[in-house]
């Protein structure tokens, strides 16, 4: 089994990083996994892992603004009976994407963040015709009357 890695639960899984991450929601999760039945729980782990790991891969602002999101869903008096109902369900999908307001950047061009802007930009090299140039075949690709392709 060459090449095959092998997926590791270290510090015990989600729960420890979680505790890491946010404590008050650890504490919350913690409660909640505690009133569910035995294989429920058992569920209740798994897609825990599967979301956390998820939430791990979403970049650091995203990161934060989802657990603000699942720290609001869990402070709410019916997250109980939905995390319940949620856990009867044979499906479960992950949330890899959040929703979040990107901080503003700076909107200068690059080219001049990067100190490479020249005078005049991309326009400076284009030649100006003037409509007789036009006419007598000035820059154009077919020239004449004698053309036999097609287009």
């Amino acid at each position: 089994m060459k090449g095959q890695r092998l997926a590791k639960m270290v510090d015990g899984g989600y729960f420890s990083a979680l505790e890491k991450a946010s404590p008050q929601l650890a504490n919350t999760i913690k409660s909640f996994r505690d009133r569910l039945s035995s294989n429920k729980q058992g569920t209740f782990d798994k897609r825990a892992n599967i979301q956390f790991k998820a939430a791990m891969n979403m970049p650091d602002e995203m990161r934060k603004q989802y657990l603000t999101q699942v720290e609001s869903q869990f402070s709410q008096p019916s997250a109980f009976t939905d995390v319940q109902k949620g856990l009867e369900s044979e499906k479960f999908t992950p949330v890899y994407n959040v929703a979040f307001d990107k901080p503003k950047s700076n909107t200068q061009d690059i080219y001049k963040r990067l100190g490479m802007a020249q005078k005049g930009g991309v326009a400076e090299g284009i030649k100006k015709f003037e409509a007789e140039q036009m006419s007598q075949g000035g820059g154009v690709a077919v020239r004449g009357r004698k053309f036999k392709g097609t287009f």
